[in-house]
């Protein structure tokens, strides 16, 4: 079977399934799985009679049920086949139950004695169906395997399919009966991270309230539950989660499959074992609710209105007495306390986790109403990013006493538009401790080589202490799969003194910290050079006059920086159309100097520092902090000579490439790193910068080329390794 292969090679690797690294894709791995489990949940949609099913999802949800108007509408079938179908898988990953068991035995396993009729259902299976879809099952059927891997496996069609919903509710019917041409999962190992920084910033208590506001199916809760276990290892571990753990999401099925996988841990605990899992189940999918996490208002009073209190405490005790409660639904509901939809949480939740959508908006027929409860979306737009949101709804929801991780889009830290700009004023001004660590996607990616996305983490704590804000930042990181498990523990958060509303800097060590402020301090945007920014092809630069610096607007290991070629350079077949930026300047001596100042490493160190490591901006080209009106008052003419020099060299050194038929070209000055330290020198003794910071951008350097996570750390804080 697939699924013992797969076990050899974890034992050997000794790493985790649900952990991307060289060689192992997560999605891969999860579909390799998922796909026989959605084979076999489609076979038993298509055998059970639709009035059974919907019997089957009444007695065994005793949720409030969905309300707003982004929710994602499943069929009974489709839901009872779900649940038939991983009640077998999660019997078989507890060993409870053997691959050659049948859905009724697992679903006896499950209901125990049934007083509700659920084993009635399963029985109406058709034998060749149950056949067919027991084959689709038995075919993964690793105990180890699934239970690593089921918040992946459980999913039916990815986060991409529910953020689907988000963007435009009308076309909710066709994108819940076609499977997501993408799959977006969360690593094991970042929801680990994410959660020791949440948890770990947080004052010893006990219970500990955690809400996941986009749940999906439970990997964030899992994380929180292990963490839970561990600080507290001799409690119950499904009285933990049923005092802890919140989730919220727009799927039914994605809530229901999340208390699947809470309900696996909790079993995994021996003491468990005797007590049938339906009841355990649905104690712990009081805790998790179909909804919007959007339409979620701070709590009322700090204590949830006593009658909400009163019911939830007489719907768990009729639980535990083996009574299922009559639902109470809350549909066309608008906008609610989250202490209304979960009284156990209180003022609030203490821990906020998550991994919202990355998407807009969209045409929501509720904006308006979204506008005056969230101050960073103003304007109102259905353009507008769902992400921002979520970040403020963390500050909104949690109680006083709180902490929080969210991970985001690396868009967060450097996208100049409205809404960003409010999101980091509001950050700026909500007092407690920030932390932001960033993400590239090359040479791989938080999420695996299959999910390119550069990411921020944003984690955040505050105490009745906090009179301010406090930021501290990480670097851009970049790595190779093998070192991935040193990832995190290679960041280092370094103190932010100035204002992120324009952007927020990734920085290592206070060295770097100083440098930036002495190079912003001492610029005035470049204007003594008085160029304008154009955008340009590669093939008007061999037409170009001499006056005009070029820049290429996507980068990597260098900026590719470069006067008007000479036309030997031209080439023969189709040039690529990449935008080039123009920078026009008002005479060859100021086209030598800012060529010169551009191709130093201090500028690349900016550049990565301020963007987004691949994307040159405009924005970035006409206000880059150089000190260039400082310069030229210390060094008049010299650096036009070393601009002249290095082009000379640069020219000669040039790297002719094709890709897709089409030829570039690029002048890396790291070829002339003589000239190139020259141009550095110049810029740091115009900032007042010490000598140190050159060996910084040295180990710099290197961090970006060789993609190694610790190098750049090592040279600012040798210390802090060791520690």
């Amino acid at each position: 079977m697939i699924g013992l292969a797969l076990r050899a090679e974890q034992a050997v690797a000794d790493v985790r399934l649900s952990i991307p690294r060289r060689g192992h894709v997560l999605t891969s791995i999860a579909e390799t799985f998922g796909e026989p489990i959605r084979d076999a949940v489609a076979t038993v949609t298509s055998a059970l009679d639709s009035l059974w099913a919907a019997r089957w999802a009444a007695a065994i949800d005793p949720s409030d049920g969905g309300w707003g108007t982004a929710v994602v509408v499943r069929e009974g079938a489709e839901l009872a086949a779900w649940h038939v179908c991983t009640q077998w898988v999660v019997g078989v990953a507890l060993g409870t139950i053997t691959p050659t068991s049948s859905l009724l035995a697992a679903s006896t396993w499950f209901a125990g004695d049934d007083p509700h009729g659920l084993i009635a259902v399963v029985s109406k299976i058709a034998p060749d169906a149950e056949a067919k879809a027991l084959a689709s099952l038995r075919s993964v059927a690793d105990p180890s395997a699934l239970a690593d891997l089921l918040p992946y496996v459980l999913d039916p069609h990815g986060p991409g399919s529910r953020l689907s919903i988000r963007r435009d509710p009308t076309t909710r019917s066709a994108r819940d009966k076609k499977r997501a041409s993408g799959v977006f999962y969360t690593p094991a190992d970042v929801a680990d991270y994410m959660t020791g920084l949440a948890l770990g910033h947080l004052a010893p208590c006990h219970p500990v309230t955690v809400l996941d506001p986009a749940c999906g199916t439970g990997v964030y809760l899992r994380a929180a539950l292990a963490a839970l276990v561990r600080a507290h290892p001799t409690a119950d571990r499904l009285t933990l989660a049923e005092q802890s753990l919140f989730g919220v999401d727009i799927d039914p099925w994605a809530v229901d499959a999340a208390t699947y996988v809470l309900l696996h841990d909790v079993l995994a605990e021996r003491r468990h074992r005797g007590v049938a899992p339906l009841a355990s189940w649905r104690l712990l999918r009081l805790n998790l609710r179909v909804a919007d996490a959007l339409l979620l208002d701070p709590a009322t009073d700090g204590t949830g209105s006593e009658q909400a209190k009163k019911t939830d405490r007489a719907r768990r005790q009729a639980l535990r007495a083996g009574f299922l409660p009559e639902a109470r639904s809350i549909r066309g509901a608008t906008r609610r306390p989250v202490d209304q939809l979960f009284p156990a949480i209180g003022p609030g939740p203490r821990v906020i986790i998550g991994n919202p959508p990355y998407a807009t908006l969209g045409n929501r027929l509720d904006l308006p109403s979204l506008g005056l409860s969230f101050e960073t979306l103003q304007p109102v737009a259905g353009s507008a990013d769902i992400h921002p949101l979520f970040l403020e709804q963390m500050i909104r929801l949690a109680a006083p006493e709180c902490s929080g991780a969210l991970v985001l889009p690396l868009s967060l830290a450097f996208n100049t538009r409205a809404q960003y700009v409010a999101v980091r004023r509001m950050v700026e001004q909500t007092h407690g401790s920030w932390r932001f660590s960033f993400f590239d996607r090359e040479p791989h990616a938080l999420f695996g080589e299959d999910v390119k996305t550069r990411n921020a983490i944003v984690a955040w704590s505050r105490s009745s202490e906090d009179n301010a804000s406090r930021i501290m930042t990480g670097p851009l990181m970049k790595w190779r799969g093998d070192s991935r498990t040193r990832l995190f523990s290679a960041i280092r958060f370094t103190e932010v003194a100035h204002t992120i509303a324009d952007g927020i800097p990734k920085l290592s060590g206070e060295l770097q910290s100083h440098a930036l402020h002495a190079l912003g301090t001492t610029h005035t945007h470049a204007k003594r050079f008085r160029y304008t920014v154009a955008g340009s092809e590669l093939a008007e630069c061999f037409e170009a006059n001499r006056h005009t610096v070029f820049v290429g607007s996507t980068a990597y290991n260098f900026l590719n920086v470069f006067l008007r070629p000479p036309a030997r350079l031209k080439p023969k077949g189709v040039m690529s159309t990449n935008t080039l930026y123009a920078l026009r300047c008002a005479n060859r001596a100021d086209a030598l100097s800012l060529y010169a100042l551009l191709s130093s490493r201090v500028a690349f160190w900016l550049w990565h520092t301020l963007g987004d490591g691949f994307h040159v901006t405009r924005a970035f080209l006409e206000a880059i902090p150089l000190g260039a009106a400082q310069i030229n008052v210390q060094a008049p003419s010299i650096l036009p000579e070393l601009g002249a020099q290095l082009w000379q060299e640069a020219s000669v050194n040039a790297v002719v490439s094709c890709n897709r038929a089409r030829m570039s070209i690029a002048f890396p000055a790291s070829r002339v790193p003589l000239i190139q330290r020259q141009i550095d020198q110049i810029i740091l003794t115009a900032a007042g910068l010490p000598e140190a910071f050159g060996a910084e951008l040295d180990a710099f350097i290197q961090s970006v080329v060789d993609a190694d996570p610790c190098i750049s750390a090592a040279a600012s804080n040798p210390e802090d390794l060791n520690t």
